[in-house]
């Protein structure tokens, strides 16, 4: 009940930033929730780390990332798995690349341990099926400055997609971007995406970290 009567409270708040993380939410209130959200204007922040999603929330958070104007959401930790991912992905996907639509104004998407891996339903393809569709997003949008995936198992599939949309977008001058990866896939291919972080300008906070650590001394 207290789930339904937050979302009845949230129709008449206009939110920034909302963090739900640490509680069990199940999807009818998720979905009510997306909905409610998606005409809130305000929000930019949404983190729902740790609330035991499913696949079955997949769609509804893919709704809420194209039709608000949100700019930074957090998974981690959740059960999404490729099943959810992908049906996220597909809608951020499709309004990325058609003219006619809103782009999405998503700059940062965290979602380490969701269990993108191949021990789902797609099987070993999951993780390949999924990153093409990160693919068409990363090069799509000039809004978007990181990807975290971190502790989840994309393979080689998976890491050539998104090292061939990090080396396109780099060929079209898009703004800076960083993405994280768990290093379980190819050494070649795990460089690579390294590189192009450097290259793309995701590493440019560490490296001033360095550099005021080194005048310290």
């Amino acid at each position: 009940r207290s789930y339904y009567d937050r979302n009845r409270s949230l129709k008449t708040c206009h939110l920034t930033n909302l963090h739900l993380d640490y509680n069990s939410i199940p999807v009818d209130c998720l979905a009510n929730m997306c909905i409610v959200l998606q005409k809130d204007a305000a929000l930019q922040v949404l983190s729902i780390r740790s609330c035991h999603l499913t696949a079955s929330c997949g769609e509804a958070l893919g709704t809420l990332a194209v039709l608000s104007g949100l700019r930074e959401l957090y998974l981690d930790n959740n059960l999404l798995e490729c099943e959810g991912a992908t049906e996220l992905f597909k809608l951020i996907a499709a309004f990325s690349e058609n003219p006619a639509f809103p782009k999405p104004r998503l700059a940062k998407l965290c979602m380490q341990n969701n269990a993108i891996d191949e021990n789902g339903k797609l099987g070993s393809l999951g993780p390949e099926v999924c990153m093409q569709l990160v693919k068409r997003w990363i090069v799509n949008s000039s809004d978007l400055i990181e990807l975290d995936f971190d502790r989840n198992y994309i393979g080689d599939g998976g890491g050539k997609e998104i090292m061939e949309a990090m080396l396109q977008r780099k060929e079209a001058g898009l703004a800076d971007f960083r993405m994280t990866v768990t290093p379980r896939m190819s050494c070649q291919i795990f460089s690579s995406i390294v590189e192009l972080n450097a290259t793309l300008g995701g590493s440019k906070g560490k490296k001033k970290k360095r550099q005021k650590r080194k005048k310290g001394r």
